[in-house]
């Protein structure tokens, strides 16, 4: 008997192909981020507190020794409106009825200011305590 040498040819192995695992693209991980900071964004907004400690005058109201100038004045929700004696007397201003945080501290001196946000719709009487026949006026919010 021969003695035969068999060798088997050299075939190449070859994995089977590994099917690709889809992962998200770049785009799509950024866009998800902007959304979720958007999220997050409006949630810190709303949450703010809705008494501001100290607003920009939305509009301003003139104490003379005649009266409140402008008499009435209109504004909306949320702004704020800022009194200021442009008189030589002392003036303060009072709500009627009361309003909390409305009412001056103490009389204002001339070219003293107070600033009082209005939060809620609705009819604001005030007036002058030193003088409340001649100095009363009317805050509209809507």
């Amino acid at each position: 008997m021969e003695n035969q040498n068999t060798s088997l040819p050299n075939i190449p192995v070859v994995n089977p192909p590994v099917p690709k695992r889809h992962t998200p693209g770049k785009w799509l991980v950024a866009a998800m981020v902007l959304v979720m900071v958007g999220v997050a964004s409006v949630l810190v907004i709303n949450n703010k507190p809705k008494q501001s400690v100290k607003a920009e005058p939305t509009g301003t109201v003139q104490i003379t020794s005649s009266g409140f100038v402008p008499q009435t004045i209109r504004i909306k929700a949320g702004e704020s409106v800022t009194w200021v004696n442009t008189d030589t007397a002392v003036h303060e201003v009072a709500a009627n009825p009361s309003l909390k945080g409305f009412d001056t501290p103490e009389a204002l001196k001339q070219n003293g200011s107070v600033t009082f946000t209005f939060d809620e719709v609705g009819s604001y009487g005030y007036h002058d305590p030193l003088n409340p026949d001649k100095l009363k006026a009317t805050v509209i919010v809507e």
